[in-house]
């Protein structure tokens, strides 16, 4: 598992986080190279819109059983106003959930082909 954060103010976090899992993609499972890097890029914009500049966004990327798993935390709320559009093209599956300690969990799951 690959683990990246950033503090919630950060307003290159979004282009960081899909350059750094287009490096982890390329190594990992290079054909979802390109889209995994834009659903990252889209998981951590939203992210952004729900962060306090003090507060921190962690990234984490893994792969297994024939899939790329990308998860976003973030201090904020629920899943709603949260645009998920661009990441319902990409991903097999993807979601979100909130609890009072871990804050918003919002993933994406892409399916790895040979």
């Amino acid at each position: 598992m690959y683990e990246l954060s950033f503090p919630g103010g950060d307003p290159e976090a979004a282009d960081t986080a899909a350059s750094w899992v287009l490096g982890i993609a390329r190594k990992e499972c290079p054909t979802l190279a390109s889209d995994a890097a834009a659903v990252a890029y889209k998981l951590v914009a939203n992210a952004i819109n729900h962060t306090a500049s003090d507060r921190l966004i962690e990234v984490k990327a893994s792969t297994a059983d024939g899939v790329l798993r990308l998860e976003v935390r973030d201090p904020g709320a629920t899943s709603e106003n949260r645009d998920w559009t661009s990441i319902a093209q990409t991903a097999r599956r993807f979601g979100g959930s909130h609890s009072e300690k871990a804050g918003h969990i919002g993933w994406a799951e892409l399916e790895i082909t040979a």
